[in-house]
Formats: C-alpha cells, structure tokens, sequence
C-alpha cells in the first residue's frame, strides 16, 4: 500500500491532520511526499534551515517509510497520469501565472 502527499508541508501547529493520518495511514505503507525544490535540504546550507524544513516533520511522523520528490506537483501529475497531460498542464500553470 502507498500514500502520495503533494505540495502539503505539514506544519506541526496542525495536529488535527498528524492526528488523523497516524490513524488513517498503516505502518506497512509507504509514503511519497511531493514538494518543491525549495523545501530540498540539498537546497539550504544552514542546519537551522534545514530543520524547518517539511522533510523532517514527515520523517518524524512516518519514519524511514517516507520518499521525496522535490520536482513538485505537475511532475506527479505526469508521473500518474495515464495520457500525456502537457496542454492541461499548461492551462493551469498559465491560470496560476496571471495576475488575480
């Protein structure tokens, strides 16, 4: 079994969320997390950085049973996807680029 978490940094003051996937998620499962380069800890050389870092709330939370992808969502949604997914994916990105 597998759970995939994108783009969600886990912040510990939500509790409520940890509460719930510790008893949702089986200790069996493995769980991959998608997030941006920024949250990479390669990417930072301060250990302080690192630290606040989402990597180690979900390490904290799930263990050596977690995996990272830092390329972000749309390479999750091309991971996935059954089809080629690039003009959708261009929709959204130009709607996320315009200004509001």
């Amino acid at each position: 079994m597998s759970y995939d978490s994108s783009g969600y940094s886990l912040p510990d003051a939500d509790y409520h969320l940890r509460a719930l996937l510790i008893r949702a998620i089986r200790p069996a499962t493995q769980v991959s997390v998608v997030l941006t380069r920024n949250d990479d800890p390669a990417e930072h050389s301060s250990p302080e950085v690192r630290e606040t870092l989402p990597e180690r709330r979900y390490r904290r939370l799930f263990g050596d049973a977690v995996t990272f992808d830092y390329l972000g969502v749309a390479s999750l949604i091309e991971r996935i996807s059954p089809g080629g997914v690039d003009a959708d994916l261009q929709w959204i990105n130009d709607r996320m680029a315009a200004p509001a």
